[in-house]
């Protein structure tokens, strides 16, 4: 679905509410959304962290992309619509496989990788960090794509342990 301002997406709402499939626009449950009460996008897909540290890495990448959009949009430079086929099968990918992965580049079309598109973003949003002065979020994400991310780490725990040694790690490594 693509909304040209938030004129477009109200419709959508109204049919929702409308037809009692929901009670309200905030149970919308994309991965990005339009929140209504506060007149800003939110980002869905970062539920559920155990580091504050990946939680900061989150909201400085979100908060990064969203200040290049909007620079890009201002500048007419903005590319608004993308295959959606790519973008869905790249979150799978993201989420089942290394940072090796292959997946279709949504801008090029080119195959690339999942490790080259994260390094793409990082550049894309190298601007934002530092005006937000978070540019210690690039070392971060760095070290996640050389080290494996914390899935990876569950999974040689349990490898390793078991599952009552992954309840054990679990419960003993959240980092606050």
């Amino acid at each position: 679905v693509y909304f040209k301002n938030y004129h477009e997406y109200e419709p959508l709402i109204n049919m929702y509410i409308d037809s009692k499939t929901i009670e309200k626009p905030r149970q919308i449950w994309w991965k990005i959304r339009p929140h209504v009460d506060y007149g800003t996008i939110e980002f869905r897909i970062c539920d559920v962290q155990r580091s504050i540290n990946n939680i900061y890495m989150l909201a400085s990448l979100s908060q990064a992309l969203v200040y290049a959009a909007v620079k890009e949009y201002h500048n007419g430079t903005l590319i608004e619509k993308f295959n959606l086929e790519y973008l869905f099968d790249s979150l799978w990918k993201a989420s089942r496989f290394s940072f090796d992965a292959e997946l279709i580049d949504p801008v090029s079309g080119k195959i690339s990788s999942l490790k080259k598109q994260i390094n793409i973003m990082l550049d894309y949003v190298g601007d934002g960090l530092k005006y937000f002065n978070n540019s210690d979020t690039v070392n971060k994400v760095l070290t996640i794509i050389n080290n494996g991310t914390e899935a990876d780490d569950q999974i040689r725990v349990y490898r390793k342990s078991g599952f009552k040694g992954l309840k054990k790690y679990l419960i003993n490594s959240v980092d606050y």
